[in-house]
């Protein structure tokens, strides 16, 4: 028993010797698998991501980044960075562009990522985003900065754009 484990201990010291004067050329050839990994990721999760980066930039309104945002401009700013077009800088816009691609679900089926929109859907006054666990990021009014707060169901629309 003792030379079965003096053996195994052996083969794993040869091993970590070749796989550490094999280790460069692994890293340099892992690269693009990263972003084989970060492809995987849904396009939604990677724009939440990014509007989590703005976090604590002023709203002001009209904008759409890089250091102030209002609502429409940080989805917009959002989902531009992952290569998405979502209908431009107005949250009524955005709505009837999910709308008009078939965008639209469910709240009830709402993933992180996914647009949220106050008002009607003639009128929407207001857009975020679902970062999970009864949550959003938005950029609420003059005065605040982006944030996250807890999702309010005052005015929202039943249906949420998932891009």
């Amino acid at each position: 028993m003792h030379t079965l484990r003096s053996l195994l201990t052996r083969f794993r010291a040869v091993t970590l010797v070749a796989a550490l004067a094999v280790a460069p050329a692994i890293a340099v050839s892992a690269a693009p698998a990263a972003d084989a990994a970060t492809a995987h990721v849904p396009t939604r999760v990677r724009a939440m991501n990014y509007a989590k980066h703005q976090l604590g930039d002023p709203y002001r309104f009209g904008a759409a980044g890089p250091n102030a945002f209002d609502c429409s401009g940080l989805t917009m700013r959002a989902y531009k960075a992952v290569g998405r077009n979502i209908g431009g800088h107005s949250a009524t816009a955005q709505y009837r562009t999910a709308k008009a691609k078939h965008h639209l679900r469910s709240f009830k089926h709402v993933l992180r990522g996914d647009i949220l929109f106050y008002g009607t859907p003639s009128n929407v006054y207001h857009v975020a985003m679902y970062v999970g666990g009864g949550k959003m990021i938005e950029a609420p009014h003059e005065g605040a900065r982006v944030r996250i707060v807890k999702v309010r169901k005052g005015d929202l629309l039943p249906n949420v754009a998932n891009l």
